[in-house]
């Protein structure tokens, strides 16, 4: 019998399926995440040396990255109200992203 015939094969729901439990997994154990009282925002990380601002929704759990993202404004986003607004309508309109 041939491997290809009896290996089970990941479908493209389950390969999204695990990669999030993976995201999840890594934003519960990994410090750098910052987790985020939000309904729109599940958390975030920034690296100053490269100016990079990391997020990740709720509703789908994918992480965004955009860069370069001054570090007084991420500190703006921290000290927002709405952070989920903030990220809105300064972050994602001025500093672009690309899904990671």
């Amino acid at each position: 019998m041939n491997w290809y015939k009896t290996a089970k094969m990941e479908t493209e729901q389950e390969k999204w399926e695990r990669l999030d439990r993976e995201l999840i997994k890594e934003i519960e154990e990994n410090p750098k995440w910052i987790p985020i009282n939000s309904s729109f925002i599940k958390a975030v990380a920034y690296y100053e040396p490269l100016e990079m601002f990391e997020i990740v929704m709720k509703r789908d759990n994918k992480l965004y990255m955009h860069q370069p993202v001054p570090k007084k404004v991420f500190d703006d986003f921290m000290a927002a109200e709405s952070k989920g607004r903030f990220y809105n309508e300064v972050i994602r309109k001025k500093y672009g992203g690309s899904e990671r």
